[in-house]
This record gives C-alpha cells, structure tokens and sequence, in this order.
C-alpha cells in the first residue's frame, strides 16, 4: 500500500475505500481500526487476529496521529481525520510503529517480542539488562548502542521527563529524530511529521516538503 507505483496505487484505492467505511473521503481512528482488524482476521484468522490488535494498537494509534497532521503541517487544517493522501504515508508508519514496538518490547518485560506482560514502560534496570537485545533491529539510533556507559546516555535522551521510566512515545521520538538526523530515506518520511519532540519543534519540514508528499497519493 506504501509504494509509489501503479499497482500499489491500485491497491491503496481498493483499500482506502474498504477503510472509508462511510463515503465521506476520509477515515477517523474508528475506521482504521476497524479496516486493520479485519485485514488481519483475512490473514491470520479471528484469534490471532484480536490478540495481534491488541498487542499492536499503539502502533496504530501513533501512526494515525503521525499521518492526519500532515495536512495541519501543510495546509493549518487538520480536521482529524486520513484522507487519501495521508493514507499511503499511514501505511508506511504503520509498518515502522511496528518495528519500534517490537524492539521496545524485546527490552520491556524481558520478552522477546511483543506479549501481554508488556506494560509499555521501560525502566533504568530494564534498559541496562537489555539493550543489547535491539542493536541490529534495523534503526539508526540503536546501532551505536554497544556499551553501559552509550546505554545509559541514549536512557538519558530518551527519558524526557527524567522520571527514570521510558514510555513508548519516548522511545518513538528518539528513534525518529535519530534517522531524521542520518538523512535517510525513513528519516525523510519521518520527517514530514515535524518534529515531535517536547524539546524542539524547529526541524518541521517546509509547507512545499509536505504539499508534494501529499500529492503522491
């Protein structure tokens, strides 16, 4: 659905209309939900598919909030909702929410994935026992993690409060201001965001940046 091709494109028309479920041109929270959910139950079937949602909804929820803003980013009305525009950007941020929540999981409750003993939290002791765990799940803010005294530094970025407790929003900005930083072609996606730090919002790409990833389609 991402892609910039006609056949993706094809596929990102069937798909944004199975998601608008009510005709109007755009999607709210509730339809995406619904058209990710039953995406699912047609690969995975009814089971799987409840439990994966329910282990992935912040995924969802993130990439949602991260896609309708481009059109506040470029035109100053955000009405809340995807639009077809958005709705190829919201698919990739869907695959790459994923990807954090995955790496954030293998540290957060010691599991190696994703499970119900996540709570989304992630404290010093769990960091420091596992960092070691994510330094090849394909981010650039992770690679360079290879030691306690990297770990403890990268803790300390991503702990915006200094609370001594990493959430999952957190871990997110890190990540996203890291391959924004590399130039990258996921920091340039990311980037049309702006910057979602609670330190920085300078680096938000230009109206002209946003108006042109918007007209992809």
């Amino acid at each position: 659905y991402a892609e910039k091709q006609q056949t993706s494109l094809n596929l990102r028309k069937t798909a944004f209309s199975s998601c608008d479920v009510n005709g109007t041109g755009q999607c709210s929270l509730t339809e995406v939900d619904g058209f990710v959910l039953l995406t699912l139950k047609s690969d995975c079937g009814t089971k799987e598919a409840d439990k994966l949602f329910k282990l992935f909804r912040p995924c969802i929820i993130a990439a949602f909030n991260g896609a309708r803003g481009l059109k506040k980013s470029a035109t100053g009305n955000d009405d809340g909702y995807i639009n077809f525009a958005e709705f190829r950007v919201l698919n990739a941020y869907l695959c790459i929410y994923a990807g954090m929540l995955d790496a954030f999981a293998k540290i957060d409750g010691g599991s190696a994935g994703v499970t119900v003993d996540d709570d989304r939290r992630v404290t010093t002791a769990e960091w420091l026992d596992g960092y070691h765990k994510i330094g090849e799940c394909g981010f650039v803010g992770l690679k360079h993690i290879r030691d306690m005294n990297s770990a403890k530094s990268a803790f300390e970025k991503m702990d915006a409060d200094g609370g001594g407790v990493v959430r999952f929003a957190e871990f997110c900005v890190f990540l996203q201001r890291a391959e924004r930083l590399a130039h990258n072609p996921l920091g340039k996606l990311l980037g049309l965001q702006g910057d979602t730090s609670t330190k920085s919002r300078s680096a938000a790409p230009s109206a002209a940046v946003l108006n042109a990833a918007l007209n992809d389609g």
